[in-house]
Protein backbone atom coordinates (compact mmCIF):
# COMPACT_ATOMS: atom_id res chain seq x y z
CA UNK A 1 0.00 0.00 0.00
CA UNK A 2 2.52 2.49 0.73
CA UNK A 3 4.70 1.54 -2.18
CA UNK A 4 1.37 2.30 -4.10
CA UNK A 5 1.05 5.99 -2.49
CA UNK A 6 4.72 6.89 -2.83
CA UNK A 7 4.67 5.70 -6.75
CA UNK A 8 1.80 7.89 -7.20
CA UNK A 9 2.60 10.54 -5.51
CA UNK A 10 6.76 10.59 -7.30
CA UNK A 11 4.76 10.75 -10.53
CA UNK A 12 2.82 13.53 -9.25
CA UNK A 13 6.05 15.42 -8.18
CA UNK A 14 7.81 14.75 -11.62
CA UNK A 15 5.63 15.45 -13.71
CA UNK A 16 5.11 18.74 -11.93
CA UNK A 17 8.98 19.65 -12.07
CA UNK A 18 8.83 18.34 -16.06
CA UNK A 19 5.79 21.07 -16.48
CA UNK A 20 8.06 23.29 -14.74
CA UNK A 21 10.99 23.10 -16.84
CA UNK A 22 9.26 22.85 -20.41
CA UNK A 23 7.45 26.22 -19.16
CA UNK A 24 10.31 27.70 -18.22
CA UNK A 25 11.91 27.23 -21.70
CA UNK A 26 8.60 28.25 -23.04
CA UNK A 27 8.64 31.12 -21.21
CA UNK A 28 12.11 32.33 -22.71
CA UNK A 29 13.63 32.17 -19.33
CA UNK A 30 16.20 30.23 -21.21
CA UNK A 31 17.41 33.83 -22.26
CA UNK A 32 17.91 35.14 -18.80
CA UNK A 33 21.00 33.60 -17.19
CA UNK A 34 19.74 34.82 -13.43
CA UNK A 35 16.22 33.49 -14.00
CA UNK A 36 17.37 30.10 -14.77
CA UNK A 37 19.63 30.41 -11.51
CA UNK A 38 16.62 31.39 -9.49
CA UNK A 39 14.80 28.00 -10.99
CA UNK A 40 17.63 25.86 -10.77
CA UNK A 41 17.76 26.85 -7.16
CA UNK A 42 14.02 26.47 -6.61
CA UNK A 43 14.05 23.15 -8.25
CA UNK A 44 16.47 22.59 -5.91
CA UNK A 45 14.95 23.28 -3.11
CA UNK A 46 11.76 21.69 -3.76
CA UNK A 47 13.77 18.44 -4.38
CA UNK A 48 15.81 18.55 -0.85
CA UNK A 49 12.19 19.85 0.92
CA UNK A 50 9.51 17.53 -0.37
CA UNK A 51 11.63 14.39 -2.07
CA UNK A 52 14.14 13.94 0.34
CA UNK A 53 12.02 13.47 3.41
CA UNK A 54 9.69 11.32 1.67
CA UNK A 55 12.26 9.22 0.94
CA UNK A 56 13.72 8.74 4.39
CA UNK A 57 10.31 7.88 5.94
CA UNK A 58 9.62 5.72 2.79
CA UNK A 59 13.33 3.69 3.61
CA UNK A 60 12.69 3.78 6.74
CA UNK A 61 9.04 2.07 6.89
CA UNK A 62 10.67 -0.40 4.30
CA UNK A 63 13.36 -1.56 6.59
CA UNK A 64 10.95 -2.10 9.24
CA UNK A 65 8.40 -4.45 7.61
CA UNK A 66 11.18 -6.06 5.67
CA UNK A 67 12.73 -6.66 10.04
CA UNK A 68 9.28 -7.66 11.24
CA UNK A 69 8.91 -10.16 8.25
CA UNK A 70 12.35 -11.67 8.62
CA UNK A 71 11.71 -12.28 12.33
CA UNK A 72 8.55 -13.86 11.50
CA UNK A 73 9.83 -16.16 8.86
CA UNK A 74 12.80 -17.30 11.44
CA UNK A 75 9.43 -17.43 14.49
CA UNK A 76 7.45 -19.70 11.81
CA UNK A 77 10.19 -21.81 11.12
CA UNK A 78 10.87 -22.28 14.27
CA UNK A 79 7.43 -23.39 15.63
CA UNK A 80 7.14 -25.92 12.35
CA UNK A 81 10.55 -27.65 12.69
CA UNK A 82 9.59 -28.07 16.67
CA UNK A 83 13.42 -27.07 16.95
CA UNK A 84 15.02 -27.55 20.43
CA UNK A 85 15.09 -23.70 20.90
CA UNK A 86 12.32 -22.26 23.11
CA UNK A 87 10.02 -20.24 20.94
CA UNK A 88 9.05 -17.81 23.85
CA UNK A 89 12.82 -17.01 24.75
CA UNK A 90 13.18 -16.51 20.59
CA UNK A 91 10.14 -14.33 20.26
CA UNK A 92 11.84 -11.96 23.19
CA UNK A 93 14.88 -12.09 21.56
CA UNK A 94 13.94 -10.67 17.95
CA UNK A 95 11.08 -8.30 19.09
CA UNK A 96 13.93 -6.68 21.46
CA UNK A 97 14.27 -3.19 19.61
CA UNK A 98 16.09 -0.07 20.96
CA UNK A 99 17.93 1.22 23.73
CA UNK A 100 17.19 1.09 27.11
CA UNK A 101 15.26 3.81 29.11
CA UNK A 102 18.69 4.74 30.60
CA UNK A 103 20.48 5.19 27.48
CA UNK A 104 17.69 6.97 26.28
CA UNK A 105 18.04 9.95 28.66
CA UNK A 106 21.52 9.93 28.08
CA UNK A 107 20.91 10.50 24.81
CA UNK A 108 18.86 13.32 24.99
CA UNK A 109 21.34 14.95 27.48
CA UNK A 110 23.66 14.82 25.29
CA UNK A 111 21.96 16.14 22.88
CA UNK A 112 20.55 18.98 24.52
CA UNK A 113 23.74 20.24 25.55
CA UNK A 114 25.07 19.79 22.33
CA UNK A 115 22.52 22.05 20.71
CA UNK A 116 22.35 24.18 23.40
CA UNK A 117 26.45 25.05 23.01
CA UNK A 118 25.95 25.28 19.39
CA UNK A 119 23.13 27.75 19.92
CA UNK A 120 25.39 29.81 22.77
CA UNK A 121 28.36 29.53 20.09
CA UNK A 122 26.58 31.02 16.80
CA UNK A 123 25.14 33.66 19.80
CA UNK A 124 28.71 34.58 20.92
CA UNK A 125 29.96 34.75 17.14
CA UNK A 126 26.84 36.98 16.34
CA UNK A 127 27.89 39.56 19.14
CA UNK A 128 31.43 39.69 18.11
CA UNK A 129 30.92 39.97 14.24
CA UNK A 130 28.15 42.58 14.44
CA UNK A 131 30.45 45.13 16.13
CA UNK A 132 32.75 44.27 13.31
CA UNK A 133 30.75 44.02 10.65
CA UNK A 134 27.29 45.24 10.70
CA UNK A 135 25.63 43.20 8.02
CA UNK A 136 21.99 42.80 8.77
CA UNK A 137 21.01 40.09 6.50
CA UNK A 138 23.93 37.74 8.09
CA UNK A 139 23.29 38.49 11.13
CA UNK A 140 19.23 38.03 11.32
CA UNK A 141 20.13 34.43 9.57
CA UNK A 142 22.60 33.53 12.46
CA UNK A 143 20.39 35.41 14.92
CA UNK A 144 17.70 32.79 13.65
CA UNK A 145 19.96 29.77 13.62
CA UNK A 146 21.44 30.42 17.14
CA UNK A 147 17.57 30.61 18.39
CA UNK A 148 16.55 27.28 16.76
CA UNK A 149 19.48 25.75 18.25
CA UNK A 150 18.97 26.81 21.59
CA UNK A 151 15.53 25.75 21.19
CA UNK A 152 15.83 22.28 20.13
CA UNK A 153 18.57 22.25 23.26
CA UNK A 154 16.07 23.71 25.88
CA UNK A 155 14.05 21.09 24.65
CA UNK A 156 16.04 18.17 24.91
CA UNK A 157 17.11 19.37 28.30
CA UNK A 158 13.84 19.78 29.75
CA UNK A 159 12.75 16.43 28.45
CA UNK A 160 15.95 15.10 30.80
CA UNK A 161 14.93 16.72 33.30
CA UNK A 162 11.25 16.24 33.39
CA UNK A 163 11.63 12.19 32.70
CA UNK A 164 15.07 11.50 34.74
CA UNK A 165 13.21 10.84 38.01
CA UNK A 166 10.45 8.64 36.81
CA UNK A 167 13.34 6.54 34.92
CA UNK A 168 15.59 6.24 38.15
CA UNK A 169 12.47 5.21 39.04
CA UNK A 170 11.68 2.22 37.06
CA UNK A 171 15.41 1.24 37.80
Amino acid sequence: MLEYVFSVSMSHFLSAMRHIIENSRKTGFSDNHKNQKIMLLDQIFITVAVLLPALIVWILTRATINKDNKNAEIIIKAIENNSIVDTDKLVKALSKRGKTPGQLLNLRLLRGCIFTFIGIAIAICIAIKSCSLPEIHIRYNSMLLSGISLAIGFAYLVVYFVTRKSVKGED
